[in-house]
């Protein structure tokens, strides 16, 4: 897993980051829903599984109630892990061994140690220069101490200017206990960005023999927390200023993880009280052609946290999105775009809004909905200031549109508490998708139920009783159906319901796409049949239809059932084929569709652009790019 990288780099001022994201408050209706409710995401912890966080950003201190901004910091990484097994007895200047060879003297005078022992150790860079130096080999001494209760190791001290003296550093703690910062290197005087890593302690083992260093070596992890629930008074506010922030380091500096170490974070994320669990991660597709849709469901019976999402930025080919493998409980987040977010990045107003031409697209292969939303890809927002002196800058992808969900989900729990409505995670998933509005001219497979708008998610929120929704099987075991090439001439769906009996009526969006039965009666706690028959037409194109079941006068109950049908061309005679287009709007985007012949060893593809700038990419059916 890798995290979902930024396009660009934009460094602002803080004042003009705050400008620029009131933009995207404004695409998503937060000013509008703050003033109704009042709520700002008080009451609510949003886990961020990411690269870590700057534990001293200004954005990422406090929350305006005054609370601490940021609950705990978890490490599954391991890449901050420091075995501190060397034993020193207290006393003034002590000799260690080194790796290479022979000793280095160490300043200990005056560090009290209420057992007569200390641990010492040693914290090696690796692909992250932590001091800035140019060196990304130090190795900084960490020394563990226990100066209240004999054999009670709660304090460390790290030599972070490498001068072998404990003395002149910051004793800390368990960051969970006060907060407390140190900083790798010396600022650089006369250079724009500050030459210093902030760093946490993030857990020391009873015994003292093994602690865990947290810090930011991506600046990914930080800005997505920033978007989601940053506040700096006067200067920024992300969605949800008032909800707290838990981290869950997942990705190390090498800008890569595994799953298990993501699945880790994810649970440990939920066992220490998370409401919402934002992972703005790249490929974890590939965990769930294995062992991540059986990990969801193990996850989803033991926890009741909301999971979101980014779509990933590997579009816009068909299947191109990243899931889990189940589109009915995780909220997947794909990138939008308004002419007014289009102009604060790249100084050109488009006529339209639109869906970036990068996020990753729908559906899953069992037809599933995904992305679930939409939300802006780009966002101004908190990098580390060894990124950026001011300390903001704008990135760009669906790591960006994640934490806006997140941020709206904590808009909505805190919403409800303060008007005593429930807010378990289905139901505030349901709100918003709900609640969304669809973008004109784009698919479900590319938007999902539209862009989230918080008005609308909370009034579909008071509305949503205590019923659980409808639950759909297709015949690939997914929430719709996908057919390329060989297409169905029907389908049937089972249709569950977990509730009391309910009467539905099943509506249609197109007109090739067509329910034998347009009323069903649903008995409790079990399952009918819907068929379903296709026909679309001839021309080759990609076919996009959504069946809605719902439940007259009953909210909760409505499910939606996509279709997605590929009519591809085929190749004539000679094996060529020419495709003539006009009139893409700047920023859109086509797709045309090829079907392969058997036995096929290479394929050509040429353009020729008599206007502007374009570029042709190319997927293959599993929706990963193989040429551009």
């Amino acid at each position: 897993l890798e995290a979902v990288r930024p396009a660009q780099v934009k460094g602002l001022s803080p004042t003009e980051a705050g400008a620029g994201f009131a933009i995207n408050l404004a695409a998503l209706g937060v000013p509008e829903f703050r003033q109704q409710t009042g709520a700002d995401g008080r009451g609510v912890t949003i886990a961020v599984v990411d690269s870590g966080i700057d534990p001293s950003h200004p954005a990422l201190q406090r929350t305006p109630s005054g609370q601490r901004k940021v609950v705990d910091w978890i490490d599954r990484t391991g890449e901050g892990d420091v075995r501190t097994t060397t034993p020193l007895a207290p006393g003034d200047r002590v000799p260690v061994p080194w790796p290479s060879g022979g000793t280095r003297t160490y300043n200990i005078r005056g560090i009290v140690s209420r057992s007569g022992r200390l641990w010492f150790g040693l914290l090696t860079e690796g692909r992250f220069d932590l001091n800035h130096n140019g060196v990304p080999a130090d190795q900084y001494g960490v020394l563990v101490a226990d100066p209240r209760i004999p054999g009670h190791y709660d304090t460390v001290y790290v030599d972070t200017n490498l001068n072998q003296d404990f003395t002149d550093e910051q004793p800390l703690r368990p960051f969970h206990l006060a907060g407390e910062v140190g900083f790798f290197g010396l600022d650089r005087p006369g250079t724009e960005p500050v030459e210093r890593t902030p760093f946490v302690i993030t857990d020391i083992e009873p015994g003292g023999q093994r602690v865990n260093i947290g810090f930011d070596a991506l600046g990914h992890g930080t800005h997505v927390a920033s978007v989601a629930a940053g506040w700096d008074p006067g200067r920024f506010q992300g969605v949800a200023p008032g909800a707290r922030i838990l981290v869950v380091k997942a990705i190390d500096s090498s800008d890569a993880g595994w799953w298990f170490q993501i699945a880790a974070g994810i649970e440990a994320a939920a066992q220490a009280g998370a409401a919402i669990i934002n992972v703005s991660l790249d490929r974890l597709q590939v965990a769930s052609l294995g062992t991540g849709a059986q990990w969801l469901d193990r996850f989803y019976q033991a926890y009741g946290s909301l999971l979101v999402l980014a779509a990933g930025n590997g579009g816009p080919g068909l299947g191109s999105a990243q899931g889990l493998g189940d589109s009915q409980r995780t909220l997947v987040v794909g990138g939008y775009f308004s002419p007014a977010i289009w102009e604060r990045d790249h100084g050109y107003r488009l006529p339209r809004e639109g869906i970036w031409s990068r996020s990753g697209t729908g559906p899953l292969p069992d037809g599933g909905l995904i992305p679930s939303v939409v939300a802006p890809y780009a966002a101004p927002g908190a990098v580390p200031r060894w990124q950026a002196g001011s300390g903001y800058a704008t990135l760009f992808g669906t790591s960006m549109a994640a934490p806006h969900v997140a941020g709206a989900a904590a808009l909505l729990m805190d919403a409800a508490d303060r008007a005593g409505i429930p807010r378990d995670f289905l139901r505030v998933k349901r709100a918003l998708e709900m609640g969304a509005r669809s973008v004109p001219g784009y698919a479900p497979f590319e938007q999902g139920f539209g862009l989230v708008s918080l008005p609308g998610g909370w009034q579909h929120l008071q509305r949503l009783q205590g019923t659980l929704p409808l639950v759909v099987t297709g015949p690939r075991g997914g929430a719709g159906l996908l057919a390329r090439e060989d297409l169905p001439g029907g389908a049937r769906f089972e249709i569950f319901n977990p509730g009391q009996a309910v009467r539905v009526n099943v509506v249609s969006d197109q007109p090739w796409l067509t329910p034998e039965q347009t009323s069903l009666t649903l008995p409790p706690r079990g399952s009918r049949t819907l068929t379903v028959q296709y026909r679309p037409p001839a021309q080759p194109g990609v076919y996009s239809g959504m069946l809605t079941v719902t439940a007259p006068g009953v909210p909760g109950y409505d499910v939606q059932i996509p279709t997605t049908l590929v009519v591809p061309y085929r190749l004539d005679g000679d094996g060529r084929l020419d495709l003539h287009r006009r009139g893409l709007p700047a920023g859109g985007h086509r797709r045309d569709f090829l079907a392969v012949p058997e036995g096929l060893h290479y394929l050509e593809v040429y353009i020729r652009v008599t206007r502007g700038r374009a570029v042709v990419r190319v997927f293959n059916p599993d929706g990963v790019e193989v040429g551009t």
